[in-house]
């Protein structure tokens, strides 16, 4: 049961990890960030979500269950 969501969140967190940098490179993002010096909030949480999950689905898939 720990593989499948594992590969679950997997999936999730590299889905988000894309998306964000979709976001990031956006010309809406873009020219935000010209004019603020800093990327956008929206960007910075798919990022950090992405990361997340995708580390908690690499260690459920690769947890030795007794």
């Amino acid at each position: 049961m720990l593989k499948i969501s594992g590969v679950i969140c997997l999936a999730i967190g590299i889905f988000l990890l894309v998306w964000g940098h979709k976001i990031a490179h956006s010309v809406g993002s873009q020219m935000q960030q010209v004019f603020t010096g800093s990327p956008p909030d929206r960007a910075m949480h798919f990022y950090l979500g992405g990361l997340v999950l995708t580390i908690l689905g690499v260690a459920q898939f690769f947890w030795r269950q007794k």
